[in-house]
């Protein structure tokens, strides 16, 4: 894990949240916004692809630490 940024397990319910679309705050990055959407619409026809939407957008964070600071302080503090 990054030392600039702090995320929580994917197991941790916000992953969840955010996968299916039931967090309130959008993301700042439109990157981000581009893939939440697309891994939330893959994840609402098909609840099998939760797991693989959650593994895909902790990577995204993991490997893009300093773009994706803001949005991580956001939406998981």
């Amino acid at each position: 894990m990054s030392d600039l940024l702090q995320l929580p397990p994917k197991t941790d319910r916000r992953w969840r949240e955010l996968v299916l679309g039931a967090n309130a705050t959008p993301p700042k990055l439109l990157a981000l916004k581009f893939m939440l959407t697309r891994i939330t619409i893959a994840a609402k026809k098909d609840p099998s692809t939760l797991q693989k939407g959650i593994d895909e957008l902790h990577d995204f964070f993991l490997k893009n630490p300093r773009i994706v600071a803001v949005d991580a302080a956001t939406l998981f503090h």
